[in-house]
């Protein structure tokens, strides 16, 4: 697998690393499937990649890693992901959070990579639009990669 051979180096201070190697392993996985992949020039779109396979309308997917929590050892292990976005920072000067929520028809698709787990958890933006965060554990289904197929039903 992809991820056996690009190891995010959690020691290197360079956060922005992890989400591009998830990206890469997204990208990957699509190709696995017959998408072709693009990348938006700007980064002013929510959009980190768009797939497409012949004949279908394109794809507009956010990628995120799932940040493992630190949970007590007598909890079960849980991985979380925001589903907005957020500045370095905590608030702004006035007091305000940093951290918009995504808004309905920003993109298709959020796709959080597991990163400990080799998985990835994909969510309709449509299903989750509005909340500040999902989380993962081993309880839940991932590698649902299937759900890319009822997007353009």
């Amino acid at each position: 697998m992809l991820d056996n051979l690009i190891m995010c180096d959690k020691t290197d201070g360079n956060m922005n690393s992890a989400g591009d190697i998830a990206e890469t392993c997204f990208i990957h996985q699509c190709y696995l499937r017959g998408f072709k992949a693009f990348l938006p020039f700007s980064h002013d779109t929510k959009t980190d990649v768009i797939i497409k396979r012949p004949g279908e309308r394109p794809i507009s997917v956010q990628v995120k890693k799932g940040t493992l929590q630190k949970n007590p050892p007598h909890l079960t292990q849980t991985w979380k992901a925001l589903v907005g976005s957020a500045k370095s920072s905590n608030r702004l000067d006035n007091g305000t959070p940093r951290f918009t929520k995504y808004k309905a028809h920003a993109f298709d698709v959020l796709a959080v990579y597991i990163q400990e787990h080799d998985k990835w958890v994909l969510h309709r933006l449509a299903d989750i639009v509005g909340k500040a965060s999902i989380r993962w554990n081993d309880d839940h289904d991932a590698d649902n990669f299937d759900l890319l197929d009822t997007i353009n039903q």
